[in-house]
């Protein structure tokens, strides 16, 4: 009953720091393209900055990790969400859709398979990886 009540208190902390986080990326993302970069450019340098704020925001409040070891495989599922982000707005804008519309809609898609991606693999706890072996 524990681990469940836990699991559900995380994950209600990770949509509200996600939401800090999506805001944050968001906006980056926004200036930039209002400042007359190319979508794919403002979705890189704006997943740059990302990068940082998110790991810390996560790591310490969500997932009560306070080093800094899990950064590398932070970075390697950042890419993935950011290819996969990516592939997904350029199959839309190919339909003809507004950049910022589109990645005001894929934001909370992206953001929950994030979790999962880093409940999985960058933030594994001891209890996690006791019941994937046992499991």
């Amino acid at each position: 009953m524990f681990v469940r009540k836990e699991g559900a208190r995380q994950f209600f902390k990770f949509l509200i720091v996600g939401g800090v986080n999506t805001l944050f990326g968001y906006s980056c993302y926004a200036a930039f393209y209002l400042f007359g970069l190319s979508p794919w450019l403002a979705l890189l340098l704006a997943s740059f900055l990302a990068v940082i704020f998110n790991f810390f925001t996560f790591s310490r409040v969500v997932f009560k990790n306070y080093g800094t070891g899990n950064f590398i495989r932070y970075i390697i599922v950042f890419f993935i969400l950011y290819f996969i982000n990516k592939g997904l707005l350029e199959m839309i804008i190919v339909s003809g859709g507004n950049p910022l519309y589109i990645q005001a809609f894929l934001a909370p898609v992206m953001a929950c398979l994030s979790f999962v991606l880093m409940k999985a693999y960058v933030f594994r706890t001891r209890n996690f990886q006791r019941i994937k072996k046992t499991g």
